[in-house]
Formats: C-alpha cells, structure tokens, sequence
C-alpha cells in the first residue's frame, strides 16, 4: 500500500446553508455538521473570527438563514494518509474505470480535500475534469466510474437516475444472518445530529431496499452477495445495522468502536451498464486482500 502524507497547510472551507441547517446556531451546526471535532474547537474559530458568516464575524448562538454562506478558516490541516494507488479497469471513450483502493475518499468531505481521490486524478491527469458517476465510501474498495467529458457524464447519469446500472457488492458480514437470500426494505436518511441511519427518529427517509444472498460462512464471517436496488449514502451497512448484523471492521456501524481497522468488508465486485447506446459492458474489480484472507479466490469467483 502506497500512503501518501502531506504537510500541514491552510485552507478556507465555503458552505452555502440549505434548509437542514436554517434555523440552527452556527455552534450547533459545526458540533452537528463536523462532529470529528469538540464543540470548543469551533467555538474558538468564531470566537477567533476564523469562522464568518457572509463575509462578517458571527456569534455562537446566531441563527443561520437559508442560503446564508459560511465561511471556515482552518489552519495547519493536518489530513490522514491515504493509499494513492490508481489501478485502472478500463479507458475508452471518456470513460475512466478504476478498481478503488482504500482508505481514500472520492471527494472532498470531512477531514480531507487534498488526500481525496478526484484531487489525486486531476494531479496525475492535468487538464481534464473527472465527472464521479458515482460514490463509494473512503474505506470501500472496487469499481468506480469517471466520465472525463460533460455529454458522457449526463449520459451515464441518466441510467443512474432512470436505475439502469447494476451494482453488485461483496460484503463480509458478522452476525446473526438469514440462511437464504432476504430483502432489507428499510428506510435510511439523517438523524438529529447528522449522522446516517434509520429508525423513527430519521429527519428525510429515503425508500431504500438491498437483497442479499448469502453464500458461506467461517470462523463468525458470512460471505454476502449484495444487489443495490436503490443507491443511498451507507445503505448496505446501515442494512446490515438495522437486522443486528455489521460489515466487518466497519468504524461506523459496528456495536463496538473501532478505531485503526485493516481493511473494510465491502467491496464493489461489478458494474453493469451502457458505454455507449446500446452497448452494454460489465466490469469487475478483483478482490482485495482483506477479503482473500476469509474465502479462497476460486470460492469468491464460484459466488460471484
């Protein structure tokens, strides 16, 4: 694994307030918004006039406008290393396929903006901008799609909109599981506080559904054949959440807390989709190590 570190600098976040966060005390909304870090540390950016509200000084309790922007100084960013390694599936025709590494975001959030990934292939390819077709997680590893030309990019979005694009994940699962394949039809979104999950208590429910078929089981861990068949932020781990099971290593949704992990147990196995019109193509990323070290390669093809 190739990490990439670098040094300590500073950069000024710009976020344009949307009607989740109206109403909220700009306090509230860092300690909800960026949890990663205490409730004091952004009370001395206001304080310090690092944090401002349309281009002005604000206050702890004042309470934010839709369409308000805000505006965050943060000095000597100090990023987590990421593996930097580009391993490329496919390139043709303005689109860039690429089996995902891990840990590395695709796009700037949190902690990250330079140690991201769209960052990276816009350092390594300059001059081009890459479109994501589509998200996976900063420790989810396998196929991710780029489009590097504008009409490729709303062309592969509209099968995303239109759910023309088949994704298939395999998932090392801990818990207590169905012995057959089953349906989880559970609603997921924000709760209070901005963290993702399910329950009654969820601020915007998104229908959500994923099927999974379970393949193997050794020493505590299933082998899960999960088909997306609608595509929000965390389902199939929050899936897993809500019937009492988890991803393996999962940091976020795990009944413990984890905090240095290996490796995470997801990962996109295929892809299914139209390059062109009318020429479908289907794209698989080899498994990673974390997950040869559970099941054999050839019992991994055999399921997938």
């Amino acid at each position: 694994m190739t990490l990439r570190h670098i040094p300590p600098y500073d950069y000024q976040y710009r976020f344009v307030v949307d009607e989740f966060y109206a109403g909220k005390t700009v306090a509230d909304f860092y300690a909800e918004r960026f949890a990663f870090k205490p409730r004091e540390y952004w009370l001395s950016l206001i304080t310090s006039g690092d944090i401002k509200i349309n281009h002005a000084m604000c206050v702890p309790k004042q309470v934010l406008q839709k369409d308000d922007v805000v505006h965050t100084l943060r000095r000597g960013i100090q990023e987590p290393p990421v593996n930097v390694a580009i391993d490329v599936l496919l390139e043709r025709d303005n689109v860039l396929i690429l089996n995902k590494k891990a840990p590395i975001p695709v796009h700037p959030s949190g902690r990250y903006y330079r140690n991201t990934l769209i960052h990276i292939l816009e350092e390594k390819y300059p001059g081009i901008k890459f479109h994501p077709i589509h998200r996976l997680d900063s420790w989810t590893t396998g196929v991710l799609i780029w489009a590097t030309e504008v009409e490729r990019a709303k062309f592969l979005h509209r099968q995303v909109e239109k759910k023309t694009i088949g994704k298939i994940y395999g998932v090392l699962a801990v818990g207590d599981l169905p012995k057959e394949k089953f349906l989880v039809d559970e609603a997921v979104g924000r709760l209070p506080g901005g963290v993702r999950g399910f329950g009654p208590e969820l601020i915007d429910p998104k229908a959500s559904r994923t099927e999974f078929t379970p393949y193997l089981t050794r020493n505590g861990v299933t082998i899960l054949k999960a088909n997306l068949l609608t595509g929000r932020t965390n389902q199939i781990r929050i899936h897993l959440k809500s019937i009492g099971a988890h991803v393996l290593n999962d940091p976020k949704f795990s009944p413990e807390p984890l905090e240095d992990i290996p490796f995470l147990g997801l990962h996109c196995r295929s892809m299914s989709f139209n390059i062109l019109p009318n020429e479908p193509i289907t794209v698989s990323a080899p498994w990673p190590n974390g997950f040869l070290e559970h099941f054999s390669k050839a019992e991994l093809d055999g399921f997938f």
